[in-house]
This record gives structure tokens, sequence and C-alpha cells, in this order.
């Protein structure tokens, strides 16, 4: 995850991989378990700083709003 900060600009697939392989968790997965919603909210602030895409193209990525994402990352 470290690796994550220090980029800049990364793909969504990317930063996906990246927290799925960290937290053992498929953020696609539409459970709303504690651990399913903390590694949704991980990827998308990473989303968020890391890619220049909206919260609604962030939010389609996993079948979510973007309301969804702008409470994730409040």
């Amino acid at each position: 995850m470290i690796l994550i900060l220090k980029l800049n600009h990364m793909k969504m697939k990317q930063i996906q991989r990246v927290v799925e392989k960290e937290t053992g968790v498929k953020i696609k997965d539409t459970k709303r378990t504690r651990k399913n919603v903390y590694a949704r909210a991980i990827y998308f602030k990473l989303c968020k700083l890391r890619t220049p895409h909206t919260l609604t193209e962030i939010g389609d990525s996993v079948n979510k709003d973007h309301a969804s994402v702008l409470h994730a990352v409040k």
C-alpha cells in the first residue's frame, strides 16, 4: 500500500488489485460487512486522490453511485 502513496497517477484497475490483495476483499462484492465497506472506502479514497476520474466514474467502476463514493471519502 505504501507504493500507491508515492505514485501520482494510477489506473483504477491497479488500485483495485492492490486494495483487494491487501484487504483480502473483492471490491465489487455487494456485501455490506464492515470489512467490505472499509475496503471500498480505501479504494474510493485512493481513486479520488490518484486518478483524474470523477466521483461518478469511480462509483460506476464498482456499481455504486457518486453519493456512495462521496460518503466514503468524507
